[in-house]
């Protein structure tokens, strides 16, 4: 317990986003998520089931599960939230890879496929995660060994490496049933709403209102300590939830904020109007996600 309190305590002062893995055995493995320092989740999984439990619970479960091989590994948000998706994922399409040169075949062939997935690459030392979106988005891939951490968008070439002779790769399908998958999408398109309506308020009231805007959003998300930053012409999302739910809740804060400081300015008709506009032209999915989340203030986008 020791250690891994000094694990705990080497995050809080570096601030540092990432993961602790507790591993028990092949098939037992016990998760701690740290935000900027915290930990703010926990996960234990377990011969294919994962089971979420209260951060505060997190000191009971390590000293009642015995010993573990600890491992330390700093993320980003993203790659984080990878790590949040591959514990929720069920019913994967597993093969085994003999040739280190079939694995870029492999991803090759996952990149192609029509719908979002999640692959998971294991070795005996080491494993790796990608996420294909959608056809013809960006990947994002995570590579954790004994020695490395590898967090970046894109394919990293690390994976094209001889690793081991074998390779258990997994695929899993991405859709809505699976919670922070839900929370990606939330996240692109947040991202997405709010760069629109930055776009279009600064049209309609000048860099110098913008900038008025971007003061206002910058206290609120200090003082809820959101990792969020906003220019006067794009956001920065950097915050991870792994619930969609919680995810959708201050998104949706943060929006109701930055259109009510935009309809001080420009009234509230004309925002509903540029809202309308630019919102009605994205996809119908995206559009479903808005309604079933409620994300936009009600009396701008909602009769």
């Amino acid at each position: 317990m020791p250690e891994i309190q000094a694990m705990v305590d080497s995050f809080y002062e570096r601030r540092q986003t990432g993961l602790i893995r507790l591993a028990y055995s092949p098939d037992k493995n016990l998760y701690l998520f740290l935000k900027r320092g915290g930990v703010f989740s926990a996960a234990l999984f377990n011969s294919g089931l994962t089971q979420i439990f209260p951060r505060d619970q997190w000191l009971e479960k390590v000293h009642s599960a015995g010993e573990a091989y600890a491992k330390a590994i700093p993320l980003s948000p993203l790659g984080l939230l990878l790590f949040g998706l591959s514990l929720q994922v069920r019913d994967g399409r597993t093969e085994e890879i003999s040739d280190p040169g079939q694995v870029s075949q492999y991803l090759k062939s996952e990149a192609g496929r029509s719908e979002p997935s999640l692959v998971y690459l294991n070795w005996q030392r080491s494993s790796g995660l990608v996420l294909f979106p959608e056809k013809n988005s960006q990947p994002y891939s995570v590579f954790v060994s004994e020695e490395t951490v590898r967090d970046e968008a894109g394919l990293s070439p690390v994976f094209y490496e001889a690793w081991g002779p074998q390779c258990m790769a997994s695929a899993f399908s991405l859709d809505a049933s699976v919670d922070i998958w839900k929370e990606y999408q939330l996240r692109r398109l947040f991202a997405e709403i709010c760069n629109l309506m930055l776009a279009r308020f600064r049209t309609l009231a000048g860099r110098a209102l913008v900038e008025s805007l971007v003061r206002v959003m910058t206290s609120f998300t200090s003082e809820r300590d959101l990792d969020i930053s906003i220019s006067s012409h794009k956001i920065l999302d950097c915050e991870v939830f792994l619930s969609s739910e919680v995810a959708a809740k201050y998104y949706r804060l943060f929006l109701a904020e930055m259109f009510e400081h935009c309809a001080v300015v420009v009234g509230p008709r004309l925002l509903a109007a540029s809202l309308r506009e630019n919102i009605a032209n994205l996809p119908a999915p995206d559009l479903d996600l808005i309604d079933a989340h409620a994300l936009l203030p009600r009396g701008y986008f909602y009769d």
